[in-house]
């Protein structure tokens, strides 16, 4: 028998089974099974904080339709009673009502001021707010005053 004839009998090279991808391996089954919770943990605290601030959303909505009502009938002492209407909601959500319902006048001016730490809360604007919006010599600056309580709607720390 030559080499040639030999090699012609022999049967073809054969190839292992390919590795399969399972089952995995037990380190794998944790780093699974903690990507899972910490995605179920951080959903859970995007969840929360959503439904916290919900809110919020609401009074920015409320406010642009206090604006839109302001620039449909351009009643300015309107517009800062229901600014200050709407602030006072917000508080009431946000703190608790014993400390916010009697709040008026100068004191409630500080309330804002202190929740927000926004010191513009003490110029003429925030006035409005305050019991200056019943003196009928009172102007009011309603650009000022939708930025004051668009901010506080944002910023307030409750």
């Amino acid at each position: 028998m030559d080499i040639q004839s030999a090699l012609e009998q022999l049967r073809p090279n054969h190839l292992p089974a390919p590795v399969s991808i399972w089952p995995l391996a037990p380190g794998w089954w944790i780093v699974g099974g903690l990507s899972l919770v910490i995605i179920m943990l951080a959903m859970r605290f995007i969840l929360s904080r959503w439904h916290k601030r919900r809110y919020r959303r609401r009074a920015l909505s409320t406010l642009r339709k206090v604006v839109k009502a302001y620039e449909a009938n351009g009643n300015k002492r309107q517009f800062a009673h229901d600014c200050n209407r709407l602030l006072k909601k917000v508080a009431l959500q946000a703190y608790p009502r014993q400390n916010i319902a009697s709040l008026n006048g100068d004191q409630w001016l500080v309330f804002l001021s202190q929740s927000s730490e926004n010191p513009q809360f003490s110029d003429s604007a925030a006035a409005a707010l305050g019991s200056d919006r019943f003196k009928p010599d009172h102007e009011l600056n309603v650009d000022q005053l939708h930025t004051l309580t668009l901010s506080w709607i944002k910023k307030h720390h409750a």
